[in-house]
C-alpha cells in the first residue's frame, strides 16, 4: 500500500509485499507487525512535526528480506491505549485468521506507546494465543516523567483543560502515559503466559538528541537517568531486556532527525538480529536472506 493513501484510510491496515528480489512469503514463515507510537503513522494530529512518521522502509525491507510476512498498523495518534488496543486488534485478528497455517501466531515488534497498546490487547482483548512474542522498542512500561509534567502543568493552568478541548488537544493519551497510570496499567495487565516479551532501551546524549528534545532529556535524565530524549531506559525494560541502542526515541525506528543520527548510518540491521534471535527462541521458522545475484562486468 502506498504511502501516501488518502486521509480515510488512515487507520486501516497495510500489508508490506516483497518484491521479486526478495524471498517468497512461506505460509510457515511467522508475520511480524509493525506498530507505531503516539503521534505516529498517517494522520496524526500533528503529521508535521518531525518524527511523526512510523518505522522506516529500511525496516520493513530488512524483515521481508527474511521471508516473514509484514502487517503495518495504523491505529489513532494521540488516543488512550485502551482504544489504540481495540484498534489494533480489529485490523490484526482478521490477518491472522486468513492465514493458511497451523500455527497462527505473530510476532509484534511495537515502538513507544504501541508496546502498551500490544500489552493491553495480548493480556485484556483475548489475543494471547495469537501472538508468540512482543518486542517493545523504547516503550515507556512505568510511565514518562515529561507526561507528568505535562498533565501537572495542564491541571495548574486555569482554563488549560477546556482551551485544549476547544482545541482538540486533549489527548487521553497524555493522562495514560503518566507514571501514576503506567503503575495501575502494570498492575491490571499481566503478562500472559505463552507469550515471549522483550524490550529494546535507547540512550542518547545532549549532543546527539534532537534539539526539539532537549528539555524532555534534561528533564528526563535528572528523575531517571540515561534516556533516548523521551523514554528512560529504566522505564523502557520489560521482559527479556536485549539492550540499549545508542539512539535518541525516533532514530530508534530509523527516522534520523538531529545531525549525529545523519551522520551514523542505517540502524535496520539491529532490527534483523533482533528479530533472528527471537524467532529461533521462540522456534519458528526462518529463513536466510538472499542476495541478489550480483552482475558479471
Amino acid at each position: 500500500m502506498s504511502r501516501t493513501e488518502p486521509s480515510h484510510l488512515t487507520y486501516q491496515i497495510s500489508v508490506c509485499r516483497a518484491t521479486s528480489t526478495r524471498l517468497p512469503y512461506d505460509a510457515g514463515v511467522i508475520p511480524v507487525v509493525l506498530h507505531h507510537g503516539i503521534l505516529s503513522g498517517q494522520g496524526a494530529t500533528l503529521a508535521n512535526l518531525p518524527g511523526s512518521k512510523t518505522f522506516s522502509t529500511s525496516i520493513e525491507r530488512t524483515i521481508t528480506d527474511r521471508g516473514h510476512p509484514l502487517i503495518v498498523t495504523r491505529v489513532h495518534p494521540v488516543q488512550s491505549i485502551a482504544h489504540r488496543a481495540a484498534q489494533l486488534k480489529a485490523q490484526l485478528l482478521p490477518q491472522i485468521l486468513s492465514r493458511k497455517a497451523n500455527d497462527r501466531r505473530c510476532i509484534i515488534i511495537a515502538h513507544s506507546m504501541g508496546g502498551l497498546d500490544s500489552r493491553y490487547m495480548i493480556s485484556r482483548l483475548g489475543m494471547a494465543d495469537y501472538v508468540a512474542a512482543l518486542v517493545t522498542i523504547c516503550t515507556p512500561h512505568r510511565g514518562s516523567p515529561f507526561a507528568d509534567w505535562l498533565q501537572r502543568h495542564i491541571n495548574n493552568t486555569p482554563l488549560a483543560p477546556n482551551l485544549l478541548k476547544l482545541l482538540g488537544l486533549d489527548w487521553p493519551s497524555l493522562r495514560d502515559l503518566t507514571c501514576e497510570s503506567l503503575e495501575m496499567f502494570n498492575s491490571q495487565t499481566p503478562d500472559m503466559p505463552g507469550v515471549k516479551y522483550y524490550s529494546v532501551a535507547a540512550a542518547t546524549t545532549p549532543l546527539a538528541v534532537p534539539k526539539f528534545m532537549l528539555h524532555t532529556y534534561a528533564l528526563t535524565r535528572e528523575l531517571e537517568g540515561d534516556n533516548d530524549g523521551i523514554v528512560s531506559v529504566k522505564s523502557a525494560k520489560w521482559g527479556t531486556f536485549l539492550g540499549t541502542w545508542p539512539v535518541d526515541h525516533i532514530y530508534a525506528i530509523n527516522r534520523r532527525i538531529a545531525i549525529a543520527s545523519l551522520a551514523s548510518g542505517d540502524i535496520s540491521p539491529r532490527y534483523g538480529e533482533l528479530l533472528d534471535r527471537v524467532a529461533i527462541e521462540i522456534q519458528a521458522p526462518v529463513k536466510v536472506p538472499v542476495q541478489a545475484p550480483r552482475k558479471s562486468k
